[in-house]
């Protein structure tokens, strides 16, 4: 049964808000409970498409927890999926014959991805992003570790719940960890300038490594850690100019001497740098591969003091070997340009693959080998005697390997995942690969969600338009921009008008594309009025009309004709424009801009002639909206036509008159570590939200704003910086992407928990007694108790 967990409030300048740090540590105590903390349902009944739920028994037959147990974890934005993944992870694979699993990164989350079911589990835990996976030999217990402040390495089951916690391990955090075969073991490593090796006996100390040691940095960045399969207490580290091999000796008395190294660097330039490692059950210790072909072959020469040296060496391909391991008998590498072959511990051929999807960077075998399946039967050629015995093999079901006897190659499934971002699962008996995940081969630098469908847009540095179905799950298009060699390729802004028929796609170089929103195929030739990176593009109300704002703190409106055309173009700002926003009322159409220079521009579109398609931007007013702060947004209030509605820099929320933009009302706002930076309001089970969001956080407010600090509640989506944000028209859910990151982020919006943190807060003047010092219990309410009748009682001129 699921623990119940009280929701941790902690005070940041006077205000509490929800402690997700704390939080998290928290559900890292409860042991049964999910890493995610949540069973995703599917969409409900008024969705067109369900949206795939998450499988209930990854690597587990049963149902660790019902989604009712689990719902008081309250948290305003539950992870659905991700589109694409962290490709300087390697991915972990953990099939077997009964379930099609396998672990990637995604930013601080490490993901089960059931491939055949097409399903995905987040697995919460991580504050940083995630730095690498491993798991021991049987896959059932697996490690995540990430790399920045309080940096942790979490060892979780196969359910998977979190089993242990290591805080602080390496204050730089950890760039490789190993798990020795039985679990027994975990072996983590530091990044340069100073990589440490730790030892930990995890199940008897969390806190001391039962031993460590320095290498030298002189050797290059640490590339591979691959633990021993028949021994617990070996592993051996790669570097690019060394091979370390490891022993640890438990019983030693003195502490320094229980981790045992063995330096081998006696490697020509000729032979390259090394690459990876692997252990050999032969008399050879090991095989290393190098950045040139060739493959290493360690042999022991002294057993009683377990010398190590370099025996000799083979080219075995004319590129770089990026992976080498041995499995099920043979020796597989993977070359730089995708290429996979087998050899013998002897080092001769036996099989190489077809197909060549790029450089390789994770070539992952399945837990468990494949059974043996050569079938004895009577043949089946009517022609033949009925006592003609033949033995044959099932060739759809085995490998044939390079030697003249032909005989079967018996080698596990494998997953292979490429430097441009692909993903596959290879079928060794069917020699086709098959393809997952889909990401992008480039980040992601801008999404849009396409009006009342199921639709999002992306684009990338590279200049591509991605159109992914989120009820699906797929890429249904992509389009490569037809841009300039010179001109700079990356996408900076998307929007889909308010009908949704035209897709304005803008550019860091300043041109503007207007595209089908479907077929992501140019209409028009790019627009070039502008010069400069172009930050923000709103359509008007109608479609009729687009803004868009540079870094030149321009702003340049467009009439949607055929083909567009330019109305207007002003520099009305002295520092750059933070947001614009189009308003239509009545027969007119008005345009604010509100920059860092303090002030609301404010804009009209006029006819210039009789002509009706004749239009024209005129400058209407300037107003300053503050003094010492500076606005961040402007959205229009939902509960009233008659107000705007901005936050500053200092966290406050104005309420701007329409008609005259001055100031009616200011409130407290969210009060977090940065400055909230966009704004949108929507309703969602008849009551009116706001969407607000910093760099790093992203949270929910209940309408109308008092000052009340427990109607909003943050919660942190990346340790990186956000650089868009996106909600879906139904406001059921909402995408993110990051910086320098080729991951989508699609997230359930939860209502309900703001709701419930809304009711913890009382009545009354309970939920703003928090504001003083002290809190409800504190000395300044009990003053304000104790001399409040006093001062009434003086101010009646009763007083003696």
């Amino acid at each position: 049964m699921a623990k119940e967990l009280s929701l941790p409030i902690k005070i940041f300048k006077n205000r509490p808000f929800l402690d997700t740090k704390a939080k998290v540590e928290q559900v890292l105590l409860q042991s049964d409970i999910f890493g995610s903390g949540t069973t995703l349902t599917p969409v409900g009944p008024t969705e067109t498409r369900p949206l795939k739920s998450v499988s209930d028994h990854f690597g587990s037959s049963e149902t660790l927890i019902s989604h009712d147990e689990v719902s008081h974890v309250n948290s305003p934005f539950e992870p659905r999926w991700c589109f694409g993944f962290n490709p300087d992870v390697q991915i972990l694979n953990l099939s077997t014959d009964k379930k099609s699993l396998i672990l990637f990164a995604n930013s601080q989350f490490p993901v089960l991805y059931n491939f055949h079911e097409d399903t995905m589990h987040f697995m919460q835990g991580h504050l940083n992003k995630i730095s690498c996976l491993a798991r021991n030999s049987t896959g059932s217990l697996l490690v995540s570790a990430d790399s920045g402040p309080n940096s942790r390495v979490i060892i979780w089951d196969s359910r998977p719940c979190v089993v242990e916690v290591l805080e602080n391990v390496h204050p730089s955090g950890t760039i490789l960890a190993g798990m020795s075969v039985t679990g027994e073991y975990l072996v983590t490593v530091s990044p340069l300038p100073h990589p440490l090796v730790q030892v930990w006996i995890w199940r008897e100390d969390k806190h001391t490594p039962a031993a460590e040691k320095y290498i030298i940095e002189s050797y290059g960045d640490v590339v591979e850690l691959v633990m021993n399969p028949r021994c617990e207490e070996e592993f051996v580290l790669t570097s690019q100019l060394a091979v370390f091999f490891f022993s640890f000796r438990k019983g030693a008395s003195n502490p320094s001497e229980r981790l045992h190294c063995e330096t081998l660097h006696q490697i020509h330039s000729r032979l390259g740098t090394f690459t990876d490692t692997t252990y050999l059950p032969r008399e050879a210790i090991a095989l290393s591969s190098t950045s040139k072909g060739y493959v290493i072959v360690w042999e022991g020469k002294d057993k009683l003091h377990h010398t190590i040296h370099h025996g000799k060496h083979i080219r075995l391909h004319l590129e770089q070997i990026t992976h080498i391991e041995v499995v099920d008998g043979v020796v597989a590498i993977a070359t730089v340009s995708g290429n996979i072959r087998f050899y013998d511990y002897s080092l001769k051929f036996l099989w190489a693959s077809k197909e060549q999807l790029g450089t390789l960077l994770t070539l992952s075998f399945n837990l468990y080998g494949k059974a043996r399946d050569v079938v004895h039967a009577v043949c089946p050629v009517p022609a033949h005697s009925s006592s003609c015995a033949v033995t044959w093999r099932k060739e759809t079901e085995q490998l044939i390997d390079a030697t003249l006897q032909n005989n079967p190659l018996n080698v596990r499934h494998f997953i292979i995942s490429t430097k441009n971002g692909e993903v596959a699962y290879f079928n060794s008996t069917k020699e086709i690969p098959k393809k997952m995940l889909y990401p992008s081969s480039a980040n992601y630098t801008a999404i849009d969600v396409m009006p009342q469908s199921p639709y999002i847009c992306a684009g990338t540095s590279e200049g591509q338009v991605i159109l992914i179905d989120f009820c699906d799950c797929k890429i249904k298009v992509t389009k490569q921009l037809p841009i300039g060699e010179d001109a700079c390729k990356a996408v900076s802004f998307l929007r889909y008008s308010p009908s949704g028929l035209v897709l304005a796609c803008a550019m860091y170089s300043g041109e503007v594309w207007l595209l089908d929103p479907l077929l992501l195929t140019p209409r028009y030739l790019p627009l070039t009025n502008c010069v400069d990176c172009i930050t923000h593009l709103v359509f008007s109300p109608r479609s009729d009309y687009f803004a868009v704002a540079d870094t030149g703190m321009c702003i340049t409106v467009f009439y949607l004709l055929d083909p567009p055309v330019s109305v207007g173009q002003f520099k009305a700002h002295s520092k750059v424009i933070r947001d614009i926003l189009f308003v239509a009322s009545d027969d007119r159409l008005r345009l604010f801009t509100v920059g860092e220079d303090r002030n609301i521009v404010q804009f009209e579109i006029v006819n210039k002639s009789d002509v009706v398609t004749d239009k024209v931007l005129k400058f209407f007013n300037i107003h300053r909206a503050e003094q010492s702060a500076v606005p961040c947004c402007i959205v229009p209030y939902s509960l009233d036509e008659k107000y705007y509605l901005m936050v500053n820099t200092e966290m406050k929320f104005k309420f701007l008159e329409a008609d005259t933009l001055r100031c009616s009302k200011t409130i407290q706002a969210p009060n977090l570590e940065s400055s909230i930076n966009f704004l949108e309001c929507f309703t969602g089970d008849d009551q009116p939200y706001l969407l607000f969001g910093t760099d790093q956080e992203i949270g929910l407010h209940i309408l109308p704003p008092d000052g009340n600090p427990y109607k909003s509640l943050a919660y942190r989506m990346s340790p990186a910086r956000i650089i868009c944000c996106r909600m879906h028209s139904h406001g059921k859910y909402m995408f993110t992407i990051s910086e320098n990151c080729s991951v989508i982020n699609m997230w359930k919006i939860n209502t309900t928990a703001v709701d419930e943190f809304y009711a913890q807060g009382g009545v009354g003047l309970d939920p703003f007694l928090s504001l003083l010092e002290g809190g409800k219990g504190g000395s300044q309410v009990k003053d304000l108790r104790e001399f409040l009748p006093l001062r009434a009682v003086h101010t009646s001129g009763r007083a003696t």
